[in-house]
């Protein structure tokens, strides 16, 4: 946990950590050490200890407390050990940014990466957190104006979630969305290494839109995010159609296309 909100200023707070961070220590042995700092409409979480920082549309616990990288965590979460890895000169697409958790873990790793976003808060704060090209956009089997229904800061989705309580909505925006093909087009990412796609239950009609981009590596999270409907065996039709060879963790699809040499 956080150890308190606080409106003091970084400069402030600095000039206190080497007198605060021993105590600390002392005192709390197992806990993380964080202070929160006001950062435009968030916050930015500091942990002195690993000499990191995150900025956060908002304070969530899933952000907060993990003695581990956030980075490192969703690269762990969207790659499977001998079988999909981000490789040194891969060039990433992040659909389903968020705050950049996964293309910071696969900074100074990849060569490129695209990360897309379609929440301008969550985009603020992509931005402070890590040096990629950013696309501010939906992810669609079209392209098309789509409605996004905003709950959590990350589970907004293109569905509506709310029955049965699992997210609660404020409300509603309209968002371009894109089909991948047309983006990476756009962008200059059409030899796509490696795509991790998390699009909140839109994730059959994100698939459909790379046309015929064949990405060598494929991570796809499935939750029960499309009106309480698990996308995963969707998901693994679509991607052993085409082409590509798929392992199954909880909720999550890897694929490697057959093409691929071992």
């Amino acid at each position: 946990m956080a150890s308190q909100r606080t409106r003091e200023s970084p400069m402030a707070l600095n000039k206190l950590y080497p007198l605060t961070l021993p105590l600390y220590s002392l005192i709390h042995p197992g806990r993380i050490f964080q202070i929160l700092v006001p950062s435009g409409r968030g916050w930015k979480v500091v942990k002195p200890f690993k000499q990191s920082s995150l900025h956060i549309p908002t304070l969530n616990e899933s952000l907060l407390g993990n003695k581990r990288d956030y980075g490192e965590k969703m690269k762990e979460k969207y790659t499977l050990k001998n079988f999909i890895d981000i490789e040194k000169g891969d060039t990433v697409v992040d659909v389903g940014a968020f705050v950049g958790g996964f293309s910071r873990g696969c900074n100074g790793i990849a060569k490129r990466i695209l990360a897309i976003e379609p929440v301008q808060s969550n985009v603020e704060c992509l931005k402070k957190n890590v040096d990629v090209d950013i696309a501010e956009c939906a992810v669609w089997n079209k392209n098309t104006m789509i409605n996004l229904y905003l709950g959590d800061p990350q589970d907004h989705s293109i569905f509506d979630n709310s029955q049965g309580g699992r997210v609660v909505i404020s409300g509603n925006v309209k968002v371009q969305a894109r089909r991948l093909d047309s983006l990476c087009k756009q962008y200059g990412y059409e030899d796509i290494d490696f795509l991790k796609l998390e699009a909140e239950g839109a994730e059959p009609e994100s698939l459909e839109g790379l046309g015929k981009l064949r990405p060598p590596k494929i991570s796809v999270s499935c939750g029960a995010e499309r009106e309480e409907e698990n996308t995963l065996p969707t998901v693994q039709k679509l991607l052993t159609e085409m082409g590509y060879e798929t392992q199954l963790e909880t909720n999550m699809v890897y694929g490697r296309y057959k093409e691929v040499k071992k």
